[in-house]
């Protein structure tokens, strides 16, 4: 019983270090929320070189979607309540907090960051909602010149996104490759998706 209460206990002092009283993350829950979403794309790369898929269907976008809010929910949890996320149109990607445990994104929801793919400086991007922005560069050899990543690209030229909106940010700089949630899903990359047709 004793050894329960501490478990208990060591997972809750977790989720209270990565997120503030208000419910914002903290900066080292912004860092795994960059390791991770980062070992997730990178994955979903290498996924789309595999099976040649050339562009991203909304099918796929949704299965990316799926593979981030299971890498976002591992333990060690980075917030006590469960991440759920959902590419928008100018490709970037929003992490919501499930309020009520539905699974489901509801207008309840807070918005915890986003996620963009910033092509013009070679980096993805991690900006908690009222706090602070990480970046990293790619660990994979040829991410940014990828079907994945070009994909992204006609999705931000449509909605107008351009250089200017990346500039003059103040970004974190941050390695994803030493983190344990690079390690866990770069090891779990060989194992495929779902997808087998085009």
């Amino acid at each position: 019983m004793v050894r329960n209460f501490l478990a208990i206990a060591c997972v809750v002092s977790q989720s209270v270090m990565l997120t503030g009283c208000d419910g914002a993350l903290s900066s080292s829950a912004v860092r795994q929320v960059l390791s991770r979403t980062t070992a997730v794309l990178e994955r979903f790369d290498r996924y789309m070189h595999q099976y040649d898929y050339k562009s991203l269907s909304p099918t796929m976008s949704r299965q990316l979607e799926h593979w981030l809010n299971q890498e976002l929910n591992k333990t060690p949890r980075i917030t006590g309540k469960r991440i759920l996320t959902r590419m928008k149109s100018d490709a970037s990607i929003d992490g919501f907090g499930d309020e009520n445990g539905n699974g489901r994104i509801d207008p309840a929801d807070k918005r915890l960051f986003k996620i963009e793919i910033d092509t013009y400086n070679n980096r993805i991007i991690a900006t908690a909602e009222g706090g602070s922005t990480y970046g990293t560069r790619p660990r994979t050899s040829g991410f940014m010149t990828g079907f994945f990543v070009a994909s992204l690209m006609n999705r931000q030229r449509a909605a107008g996104v351009t250089q200017s909106h990346f500039a003059n940010r103040s970004v974190y700089r941050t390695s994803s490759s030493s983190s344990r949630g690079y390690r866990s899903a770069r090891g779990r990359a060989r194992s495929g998706g779902v997808f087998r047709g085009k």
